[in-house]
């Protein structure tokens, strides 16, 4: 998944980042203070971390990609904020403190996982977050009617589905990389440890971009 990833963003390097219009949500949430910390999980190349940083917020980024954290910290720099970058998994116990961080920010990127990982995931989310933390995080709606195990096309695109909800690009950018997709339902039941504050569907630029972003406050 590291190999995928890193040439992935070598090919693409700043282009390839999620919209940037979610943060409102969780800038409506946290107050704008030198000590309310925030975590980008899956931080990609910086940029959502940089936009928080440049409000306020003492700011860390994760990402499983060294070529994007590196694209990361230069363009912090580049941007004169401080923000601690760190190369690690988010499908592994996270590299922080329980009830550190005020908020959590994780955009077009806990879909790429299966069942199982997700759920990990969410929990650690749950276990870093303070208690009345808030996560904002976007994920991709499900894809037309349910399908068969084995493959299949999803917008013109080869994939294969290996489980419910569950593909893999053949051809492609994320050629190799699982993707899941969301119904609403499974959204909700995922973050049930969580409070709801926002739940919307939204589209990307693409016709095919379809994705969910919720708002969540830790009970």
């Amino acid at each position: 998944m590291k190999h995928q990833w890193n040439q992935l963003y070598s090919q693409e390097k700043n282009a390839f980042v999620s919209p940037i219009a979610p943060l409102t949500l969780l800038k409506k949430k946290l107050k704008r203070a030198a000590g309310v910390k925030v975590l980008d999980l899956g931080c990609g190349v910086g940029l959502h971390a940089i936009d928080l940083a440049k409000c306020g917020y003492r700011v860390s980024g994760l990402d499983i990609s060294p070529k994007a954290i590196k694209l990361a910290s230069k363009n912090a720099k580049d941007a004169n904020v401080n923000i601690n970058f760190t190369v690690g998994s988010m499908k592994r116990k996270l590299p922080f403190k329980s009830s550190f961080f005020d908020g959590v920010v994780c955009l077009r990127v806990l879909n790429h996982g299966t069942d199982s990982e997700i759920c990990s995931v969410i929990n650690e989310i749950y276990r870093v977050l303070k208690p009345n933390g808030y996560v904002v995080i976007s994920v991709q709606k499900i894809f037309g009617r349910k399908v068969r195990i084995g493959m299949a096309t999803y917008n013109t695109l080869p994939v294969e589905i290996i489980a419910p909800y569950t593909y893999i690009p053949r051809e492609g950018k994320e050629k190799g990389v699982i993707h899941y997709s969301f119904t609403k339902q499974r959204l909700i039941r995922f973050f049930s440890n969580f409070q709801i504050e926002q739940l919307q569907s939204m589209k990307g630029n693409q016709s095919w971009e379809n994705y969910y972003y919720f708002v969540g406050r830790k009970r």
